[in-house]
């Protein structure tokens, strides 16, 4: 396969600690561009980076961080940001990326719960990190990306030489959250393993060769943008990164024949269209990778026709378990000649992957059947840290795996969801969990009740809609004043554009909020 190739004789992926494929990479061919950094102009190396990585793992350790200790990072995209990961994962600590668009309060949340050791961030968030920082014992340091004297210094004063540190695959390698901050989030466990297979099963399922450039849209913070740009270093190819994503520029680079894989979100991907049309031509890209939610088929037809490449998709669960389920590029064929309903679906298990499809007590149901999706594979969490309960809730005595996806198994074994049991809504790519707008939305004076669930979005596929009942007397508020009140507590993303106001909202017998009810409704 193609991803044996990047691998020196005699060494199996299974006992080869992630860092390594970076410094492999190096040997083969050091002058090979490893990064091309689109915010900076910046190309480096893969002799380059390894030193580089090695200078800064180097300079953590002299500065007192080791292994099984924690490195944030709050800051856009970057080679600089990358090589912080890499650095991590090299001396055997846990990395842990935060949105770019979360606000300071959100942030400090999660800093206080990871206490992490050192803080890197974009100059854009400098005087805001130094704040919290200031709150929050653990954190000795805040590092400027963008400030060439504080991080180019702090690599400059590491050694060159080659860091090692004994590492396994059960080693923790970073920390993700499954919600915002109202309330003590999940800080999910990521593993060596989890990283090392969701990567081979990129190399694998997306079928890319070693002489590719590949380019994310998927920001760094995600496991997904991440895991594409260290699959990178595991085939030695070429990785695009850009502060943030703009479809123009995307376009810029295909014309240039530059990129030959994209990882977009289908939102993302119907912008990148729209951008491109009357442009071209655009025969260097051969694929483009998409996840997060549904394509829709008018936006698959005018890429199709517009780039000729073929498409792949992917499913996982997100920070708990990547990379499990692949719509293949014969897929998408067999959609638009006949068979659009696949393109409902997240495809069918990748290698090494088993699925079922349960009832509550882990029970295999009969095909066609609506139930739980679970999973077994070397993707998954280790488990939520201090939570031992939700973990053996997630994860059973088996190595099975659920994350509260409800969905069918059809005959010819694609896997369709059609619910959630979180109701967690994607955003064009984003995970917005209600609960944490809804606990926002109580705090507004006179709320009686509220609920927000997924409305639909042509762009972005998903988009939260608030639901609010006020008590007897309260004048009711205009949407924007509650949208207003949202965007001053919560991300960008995650505040309601749209409001429905309601003298009650539909409960069933117990007085639970029917969500599947508002739905219908919009």
């Amino acid at each position: 396969m193609a991803q044996q190739a990047t691998l020196e004789q005699g060494r199996d992926v299974r006992e080869v600690p992630i860092a390594d494929w970076l410094s492999a990479a190096a040997r083969r061919d050091p002058r090979k561009v490893y990064i091309s950094d689109v915010g900076s102009g910046r190309e480096l190396t893969y002799g380059e980076v390894a030193e580089r990585v090695n200078r800064l793992a180097h300079a953590l350790d002299a500065a007192g961080i080791k292994k099984g200790d924690r490195i944030a990072l709050w800051a856009f995209d970057s080679h600089r940001f990358l090589e912080t990961m890499w650095a991590s994962m090299k001396i055997g600590a846990l990395f842990v990326p935060l949105n770019t668009r979360l606000t300071e309060g959100e942030v400090t949340n999660f800093l206080r719960v990871t206490e992490p050791s050192i803080l890197f961030v974009s100059d854009d968030m400098a005087k805001s990190a130094h704040e919290i920082a200031a709150g929050i014992d653990s954190i000795a340091r805040v590092v400027d990306f963008d400030d060439v004297d504080d991080f180019e210094g702090l690599v400059a004063s590491g050694s060159a030489s080659e860091f090692r540190v004994q590492v396994l695959d059960s080693d923790p390698i970073g920390l993700a959250f499954t919600s915002g901050t109202t309330g003590l989030p999940k800080q999910v466990i990521q593993t060596q393993r989890m990283l090392k297979w969701i990567c081979v099963t990129i190399a694998t399922g997306w079928q890319i060769g070693v002489e590719e450039s590949l380019y994310t849209g998927i920001s760094l913070f995600h496991i997904s943008g991440l895991a594409v740009s260290v699959t990178g270093a595991y085939l030695a190819d070429t990785v695009y990164l850009a502060p943030s994503f703009r479809p123009d520029a995307v376009v810029d680079l295909l014309e240039r024949g530059e990129v030959t894989t994209l990882l977009l979100v289908p939102s993302m991907v119907a912008m990148v269209v729209e951008k491109a049309r009357g442009r071209g031509p655009f025969t260097g890209l051969r694929r483009i990778h998409y996840g997060a939610a549904a394509m829709p088929i008018p936006v698959l037809r005018s890429a199709v026709d517009l780039f000729g490449c073929e498409f792949v998709q992917t499913f996982g669960a997100g920070t708990e378990s990547g990379g499990t389920t692949f719509l293949s590029s014969y897929d998408h064929v067999k959609a638009l000649d006949g068979s659009p309903h696949i393109l409902k679906s997240v495809g069918r298990p990748g290698p090494g992957v088993e699925v079922r499809i349960c009832d509550d007590s882990w029970n295999d149901i009969p095909t066609g059947e609506v139930g739980e999706v679970v999973l077994r594979c070397d993707q998954i969490m280790a488990g939520y840290v201090n939570q031992p309960e939700e973990t053996a809730n997630a994860v059973n005595e088996d190595g099975w795996f659920r994350a509260g996806d409800l969905g069918y198994r059809d005959e010819e074994g694609y896997i369709y969801l059609v619910d959630r049991k979180s109701n967690m809504i994607i955003r064009g790519g984003e995970n917005i969990y209600p609960v944490d707008i809804e606990q926002v939305i109580y705090e507004y004076p006179g709320v009686a009740e509220c609920a927000v669930v997924a409305g639909p979005h042509e762009i972005l596929g998903e988009v939260p809609v608030g639901h609010v009942v006020m008590q007897p007397g309260v004048p009711t508020p205009t949407g924007d004043e509650l949208r207003d009140f949202c965007a001053a507590r919560l991300a960008d993303f995650k505040v309601p554009r749209t409001w429905r106001f309601h003298d009650a909202l539909p409960k069933n017998a117990t007085g639970k909020i029917l969500k599947r009810e508002l739905k219908q409704q919009l």
